[in-house]
C-alpha cells in the first residue's frame, strides 16, 4: 500500500507543476501578443499626435506667411545721359609698312640698321657687294666705247662719200658746160661747112667734141650716182652706230642702276621692325619667290586703327568725326583720332561696317600692334530710361520689368535699345519714375503684395562695355 500511495502522490505533484508551467506559458504567450500590441498602439498615438502638432504649426506658419507682405530691392527708373558712348576694341597698325627686299644679288657686305632703330628717307640701311654686276657695268662700258668708235668711223667714211658726191657734181657741172659750148660750135660749124667757109673736117671734129662731152658727162653722172648711194649707204652706218650707242649707253645705265642697289636706302622716314640676314649672307634676286627680304620698316608718326562698327550704330559714325582712342597700359591718357575712311558695305558676316581711324604719333607714344579701344561720344536729343540689367526679367513672351505699385507687382512688357550687361537702356514699356524690383523671384506673380526698398544706384550711364554694345 505504501508504495502505491507514493506513487500516486509523485503524479499528482507532477500534474501539479505541469499545470503551473503551462499556466504560465498562457500568461507568456498572451503577454507576447498583448505587448507589442499595446507598443504599437503608443508609437500610433504619439505619431498622431506629433503629426497635428506638425500640422498646426504649419497652418500657423502658412497664415503668418500669407500675412506677411515680401520686400523687394528696387531702383527708379531715370533717363540715362544726354549722350550716348560707344566703345569699341581695335589694334593699331602703322600708317605704311614696308618690306625691304634685295635688288641685286650678291653678298651682304654690311648691316647698318637693326631693330628699333629710327631712320629718315633716303639713309643707307644695308650695303651688298656685287662683284657680277662690277664686271657687267664694265663690259657695258666697252660696249658704248665701241659704238661711239663705230660712229666715228661711220661719219669719216660719209664724210670721204660726201666728198666724193661733190666732186663728181662739179665734174658733171663742167662737162655740162663742155657739151653746151660744143654743141654751139658744131652748130656754127654745120652751118659754115654747109657754105664752103670751113671743111668738112673742121664740122666732123666739132662733132666729136660733142659726143666726147657726152659721154664724159656721162660717165660722170654715174659717179654722181654711186658716190650718193655710198653717202646714203653712209648715212645708215651713222644711224645704226647712233642707236648701237644709245642702246649701250641704255644698257650701261640699267647695270649701273642695279648696282646702285648694292645701297639699301629707307624709302620713307619710319622705324626698322624687323631684320632677317646678317651680312655675309648669300643675296639672291629673280622670281617673288627666290627674293630675299632684308628688313622691313613701319612708318609710325602717324598711326590708323581699324574697327567694325555695329550694323545698329554705323549711320551715327561719319568721315571727320572725332574718337578717343583708349590703351589699358596707359590708363588716364586720351589720345585723338579722326574717322578718314568708312567701308561702302555692311559685313555680312558680322553685321558690321569697317572705320578707318587716323592717330597722329609725332611723339610716338603708341606703338603699333597694340590693342587699344575707340570710344565716341554722340549727342541725342531724348535719352531712354536705364536699369541696372538684374531688373529685366525674360519670360517666354519677351522681356519685363517688375513694377511695384500701390503696394502690389505689375509686370510690364520692355523694348531694350541698348543693352550694356550690367545697365539696359529701355526704349519703352516703362516710364520716367517707375519703381523696378532687382531680382524678382520667378514665383512673384502678378498682383502680389511686395514692398520695394528704394536705393540709390547709379543711372547715370552705362558701362561701355565693347561687347554690349548694339
Amino acid at each position: 500500500m505504501s508504495d502505491n500511495t507514493v506513487t500516486t502522490d509523485t503524479d499528482s505533484t507532477g500534474k501539479e507543476y505541469h499545470q503551473v508551467v503551462a499556466k504560465r506559458r498562457e500568461r507568456t504567450t498572451a503577454l507576447l501578443i498583448v505587448a507589442p500590441v499595446i507598443v504599437l498602439s503608443v508609437m500610433l498615438f504619439s505619431g498622431i499626435f506629433s503629426r497635428i502638432n506638425k500640422s498646426n504649426e504649419l497652418k500657423k506658419v502658412h497664415e503668418e506667411v500669407l500675412m506677411e507682405v515680401p520686400t523687394f530691392t528696387a531702383v527708379v527708373a531715370k533717363p540715362a545721359a544726354n549722350t550716348s558712348v560707344l566703345l569699341l576694341p581695335g589694334n593699331i597698325q602703322p600708317i605704311q609698312t614696308s618690306a625691304i627686299y634685295a635688288r641685286a644679288a650678291g653678298y651682304l657686305k654690311e648691316q647698318k640698321v637693326d631693330i628699333g632703330d629710327t631712320v629718315k628717307k633716303g639713309q643707307v640701311l644695308a650695303i651688298i657687294e656685287t662683284p657680277e654686276l662690277d664686271q657687267q657695268v664694265e663690259q657695258a662700258q666697252a660696249e658704248v666705247r665701241n659704238a661711239q668708235a663705230a660712229l666715228s668711223t661711220a661719219l669719216a667714211d660719209r664724210q670721204q662719200f660726201e666728198s666724193q658726191l661733190m666732186t663728181a657734181r662739179a665734174t658733171i657741172k663742167q662737162w655740162r658746160t663742155n657739151l653746151s659750148f660744143s654743141t654751139v660750135q658744131y652748130n656754127r660749124y654745120q652751118k659754115l661747112s654747109a657754105d664752103g667757109a670751113v671743111s668738112f673736117e673742121a664740122r666732123d671734129q666739132t662733132l666729136k667734141s660733142v659726143e666726147s662731152d657726152k659721154a664724159n658727162l656721162e660717165a660722170s653722172e654715174q659717179s654722181e650716182k654711186a658716190a650718193l648711194s655710198q653717202v646714203v649707204a653712209a648715212d645708215s652706218k651713222v644711224a645704226s652706230a647712233v642707236h648701237n650707242i644709245a642702246s649701250s649707253k641704255s644698257n650701261l645705265k640699267r647695270i649701273e642702276a642695279l648696282r646702285g642697289f648694292q645701297k639699301i636706302i629707307a624709302p620713307f622716314d619710319g622705324v626698322i621692325t624687323n631684320r632677317l640676314v646678317d651680312a655675309g649672307a648669300l643675296i639672291q634676286t629673280g622670281s617673288s619667290n627666290s627674293n630675299t627680304q632684308l628688313l622691313a620698316m613701319a612708318r609710325t608718326d602717324m598711326l590708323r586703327i581699324y574697327i567694325d562698327v555695329p550694323q545698329s550704330v554705323f549711320k551715327s559714325v561719319h568721315l571727320g568725326d572725332a574718337a578717343e582712342i583708349l590703351v589699358p597700359e596707359m590708363k588716364g591718357k586720351i589720345f585723338h583720332g579722326q574717322v578718314t575712311n568708312i567701308s561702302g558695305s555692311i559685313n555680312s558676316d558680322s553685321r558690321t561696317n569697317q572705320t578707318e581711324i587716323k592717330i597722329p604719333n609725332k611723339d610716338h607714344m603708341l606703338t603699333p600692334g597694340a590693342y587699344a579701344q575707340v570710344r565716341f561720344t554722340f549727342g541725342r536729343m531724348k535719352a531712354p530710361l536705364l536699369l541696372p540689367g538684374n531688373a529685366v526679367v525674360s519670360k517666354n513672351d519677351g522681356l519685363y520689368v517688375a513694377v511695384a505699385q500701390n503696394g502690389h507687382v505689375h509686370y510690364k512688357k520692355i523694348e531694350i535699345e541698348r543693352d550694356f550687361g550690367n545697365k539696359a537702356e529701355i526704349a519703352d514699356g516703362v516710364s520716367d519714375g517707375d519703381v523696378c524690383l532687382i531680382d524678382p523671384p520667378d514665383g512673384l506673380l502678378e498682383g502680389d503684395k511686395v514692398e520695394a526698398t528704394i536705393v540709390d544706384r547709379d543711372n547715370a550711364g552705362p558701362s561701355n562695355h565693347p561687347a554690349h554694345a548694339k
